[in-house]
């Protein structure tokens, strides 16, 4: 019955995009930071250049007097997975958040998978606009990069808060993040339409058993 409600909810993909881009509120200020890697801070910076789902891009990273492509996947947040409801609709939103623009990102350490885990930050980009990496005007000073793009998808309901990895945050991310999960939901914005969406790591952790229920089915076979 849960997974019949949530595939229902794909058809309303569309018009939660209209009502999403409103909730996302002001872009809390970060300090500038030149282009390029800081080991100091660590940070780096550099132009999007893949999205691959509603939290995960690519970041072509000036690396010295080379261009290195650094996959990120944005800390304290989850994003539905590409195959659940609600998945494209989220990779779409960070992809018109970020695709194409100059950001920073405030690194928080590696994943499992040798990923970049940090906070993106990007420059504001007008209300509902959907500005493509060919033909978009993005200002790369440092200073215009004050939009927390990870508390930004879960405003607008495109991700929750992960709180099982909460120790990667700073303490203020830690509530600001909490809210806006509990506002979107309490305005039923994104995927809080559905009333009980499936949590991403709930989803891969079934996905997991299936795939290893049906891999020992093929050995007694």
């Amino acid at each position: 019955m849960r997974r019949t409600k949530q595939i229902g909810t794909a058809i309303i993909l569309a018009g939660a995009l209209a009502c999403v881009m409103p909730w996302v509120s002001r872009p809390r200020p970060v300090p500038p930071q030149a282009p390029g890697r800081s080991s100091a801070e660590g940070a780096l910076s550099g132009k999007v250049i893949r999205v691959l789902d509603g939290d995960t891009i690519e970041v072509l990273n000036q690396d010295g007097e080379r261009r290195v492509p650094e996959r990120i996947r944005m800390t304290g947040i989850d994003a539905p997975e590409k195959s659940q409801p609600f998945g494209e609709f989220c990779r779409k939103l960070l992809a018109q958040r970020v695709a194409g623009s100059e950001v920073r990102v405030e690194l928080r350490g590696r994943d499992r998978y040798g990923r970049h885990l940090g906070v993106v930050f990007a420059s504001p980009r007008a209300e509902g606009e959907v500005m493509s990496a060919a033909n978009s005007s993005v200002r790369t000073d440092a200073e215009s990069l004050a939009l927390d793009i990870n508390l930004a998808q879960v405003q607008a309901g495109c991700a929750w808060h992960y709180r099982q990895y909460e120790k990667q945050q700073k303490p203020g991310e830690r509530v600001s993040y909490s809210q806006a999960e509990k506002k979107a939901r309490e305005a039923r914005v994104g995927l809080w339409i559905d009333s009980e969406p499936l949590e991403p790591w709930s989803f891969r952790r079934e996905r997991q058993t299936s795939r290893q229920s049906r891999k020992k089915a093929r050995r007694s076979s």
